[in-house]
């Protein structure tokens, strides 16, 4: 799946040297922001004011971290459960490429891996977020999702997922592994009063989009989203600058009021239809229910 080349891009242009009776042809040199649809990561430090990494931490981490794909594999990214009743949030980029059933698979790679099928219950374009719910999910690791949890510059944060999807699969096989990276908060892009979008160093690839980005508790900070890549005539290069979404932006999602709307009439249709729809939205994300009555 090809990465969407959506923020920010910017050209430099410069006279290659050559001999004065040839013609200058200029190098074009881009910095692109991509969303990394495909792929998750995981980043992971230890500092002094933080608890210390564990390979109990990595562990929860990695359970709770899932892969969303369609039937072929040909679109994917990551995700993470937020709810053991069956709650998961990604990017909206990540479901939008998916053309079909959007599948989540629960311990991809293990003996214990399960493969549900999920329905989008919640989304913002405007944030890049979605929540996924599945039915009948057993088992579920989730990680924490604070109402407020502070992020400083400089901190170790852990960053999970599965880069380029299942092209890193073992050969010969369909098996998945959980990619874990150790990174550090660069800088917090607030708006509003509050931090809204988190940067970070580390190696994000394109698969990575979804995946959660935590702290050294455990916690979740972020929604990894997009990447910086140099691109010029002669190479393209992983900056190594990453952005995730707040979490802030995520609990506003799973927020939202309860909107109930029943029996809406459609009286300009050639066949008149009667709506009956809820938008509920409990302490937890949020469910969508509807039927089309006739």
């Amino acid at each position: 799946m090809s990465p969407d080349a959506t923020l920010e891009t910017r050209i430099d242009r410069r006279s290659a040297r050559t001999p004065s009776n040839a013609r200058s042809t200029p190098l074009i040199h881009f910095i692109i922001r991509l969303t990394i649809a495909s792929c998750v990561v995981f980043s992971i430090s230890a500092r002094p004011a933080q608890s210390a990494i564990t390979p109990q931490l990595i562990q929860r981490c990695k359970s709770a971290t899932v892969y969303i794909s369609d039937s072929d594999r040909l679109a994917s990214g990551s995700g993470v459960c937020i709810d053991t009743r069956g709650y998961f949030a990604t990017n909206a980029h990540v479901v939008d490429a998916i053309d079909g059933k959007i599948l989540v698979t629960v311990n991809p790679g293990e003996s214990s891996y399960k493969q549900y099928e999920a329905t989008v219950v919640a989304r913002s374009a405007k944030d890049d977020l979605a929540i996924l719910f599945v039915e009948n999910a057993a088992q579920l690791t989730a990680l924490e999702l604070p109402d407020d949890v502070g992020v400083t510059e400089g901190q170790e944060v852990i960053a999970l997922g599965f880069p380029f999807g299942s092209g890193l699969a073992t050969d010969g096989s369909d098996e998945l592994s959980v990619s874990v990276n150790v990174a550090r908060v660069s800088a917090l892009h607030s708006e509003s009063g509050g931090v809204q979008q988190i940067e970070f160093d580390s190696q994000l690839n394109p698969g990575n989009s979804g995946g959660p980005v935590v702290n050294l508790d455990g916690q979740i900070i972020g929604i990894a989203q997009s990447i910086l890549i140099f691109v010029s005539e002669k190479e393209t290069k992983n900056l190594g600058v990453n952005f995730a979404v707040a979490t802030r932006r995520l609990q506003a999602l799973m927020t939202r009021p309860e909107i109930v709307v029943s029996r809406v009439q459609t009286p300009y249709l050639d066949t008149p239809l009667e709506i009956d729809f809820k938008f509920k939205q409990p302490a937890q994300p949020a469910l969508f229910t509807g039927n089309f009555v006739n």
